[in-house]
């Protein structure tokens, strides 16, 4: 019956013509029916997805040179850290430019739980400090977002043990020497506990790119610590300002600085550092003055000892690092000149320890090394 119909349609069309109007039809409603059948060209594809990040990734380590960075680890991928602090180089090289001297060093596990969250946890060698930390990625640059944007937190306990001088407001005189300097130390100090060494930190990290060569971050943060010394604060504030600017592919000039509200004082003690005086002497106190320089011709040297030779009390400094950084597959390495010696992200706000007018300064450095336990990495990102 079907070569029938064909043979009698191939007599009534010529050769070559189009096939009748029905026929057309038909093959239509069959190829809607049937998409493999439909011959018709296919539509251009649609374009690919815009990139998370259109200039890269800010950083290329999760950390600038003390303060972390927006750069998140990506989920399972380990971040193991080795950061390093040498001695003071005032003594040049008499003691190797401080490499002699006793460094302060960092270990450090960071791990990604997902692509924006990540948690870690650090030891570091002065006062024995452990710290746990975490890091969150709001945002990221982008075409239409103009800045990363994470936040950071740290808690840190102080293992070594501290004992604060409260006195002399309590004096023994039992008759017995060696028991009275006892009892006279202890009952004029304080042993720190565990939640005295306590600290905690919290810090929001804002970073962009520009162009391909420089990259900034700047970091309010806030610290408190559950004891601090007389006449200071618990609480504090500061303003990280850090970056990158590219120098020759993966070599890198790092900088970063933190600018601080209220620095620490060196001295354990802030009435005995407040009343230093020229050389040996101390300032006169009120009932000295009143009881043994109440003459008018003791006002000069009053003056002299209590104004002109008054000492002020001596504080840390505002810490300020700079160096190179270089990075390759799965590493980045800096090394650098820096005040701070101290590594601790609790501890960044009590101030710098060394003062570069007075050639103090000491050299550093930070290395990371990154490992993948997922199938598949953004190298981007990680």
């Amino acid at each position: 019956m079907m070569s029938g119909f064909l043979y009698a349609q191939d007599e009534n069309t010529d050769l070559g013509s189009e096939p009748a109007n029905e026929t057309n039809e038909i093959l239509d409603k069959e190829a809607d029916a049937d998409p493999e059948l439909n011959l018709s060209p296919e539509p251009e594809s649609a374009p690919e997805p815009v990139k998370r990040k259109d200039t890269g990734p800010v950083f290329s380590g999760s950390n600038l040179i003390h303060m972390p960075s927006t750069q998140p680890l990506q989920k399972s991928i380990l971040d193991f850290r080795f950061n390093h602090r040498f001695g003071s180089t005032k003594e040049t090289f008499q003691d190797f430019f401080g490499l002699d001297n006793g460094a302060n060093t960092e270990i450090a596990l960071d791990y990604g739980l997902t692509d924006n969250f990540s948690i870690g946890i650090s030891r570091f060698t002065v006062m024995k400090t452990y710290e746990v930390k975490s890091k969150y990625t709001l945002f990221t640059q982008s075409s239409s977002f103009p800045v990363d944007i994470s936040l950071f937190g740290a808690a840190g306990l102080e293992t070594q043990r501290q004992v604060v001088t409260l006195g002399p407001h309590i004096k023994i005189e039992s008759g017995n020497q060696a028991v009275d300097e006892v009892l006279n130390r202890d009952l004029n100090q304080y042993t720190l506990t565990d939640s005295d060494k306590t600290s905690y930190m919290a810090a929001v990290l804002i970073s962009r790119k520009f162009w391909d060569r420089i990259s900034l971050q700047i970091s309010p943060v806030f610290v408190h610590r559950n004891f601090v010394k007389q006449n200071l604060h618990n609480d504090r504030l500061g303003l990280g300002f850090g970056g990158k600017i590219k120098i020759y592919k993966a070599l890198t000039l790092v900088f970063e600085t933190i600018f601080l509200s209220e620095r620490d004082y060196t001295g354990d003690n802030y009435e005995t550092e407040d009343r230093k005086s020229y050389g040996d002497m101390t300032n006169l106190t009120a009932d000295e003055i009143n009881q043994s320089y109440n003459k008018p011709s003791d006002l000069p040297y009053v003056y002299l000892r209590n104004v002109y030779f008054d000492k002020k009390v001596p504080y840390l400094y505002t810490p300020f690092s700079i160096g190179l950084g270089y990075e390759t597959g799965g590493h980045t390495y800096s090394v650098f000149i820096t005040n701070e010696n101290t590594l601790a992200r609790t501890q960044l706000l009590r101030g710098a320890e060394y003062d570069y007018f007075k050639r103090e300064w000491t050299i550093g450095f930070n290395i990371s090394r990154y490992y993948s336990f997922a199938k598949e990495i953004n190298e981007d990102n990680f």
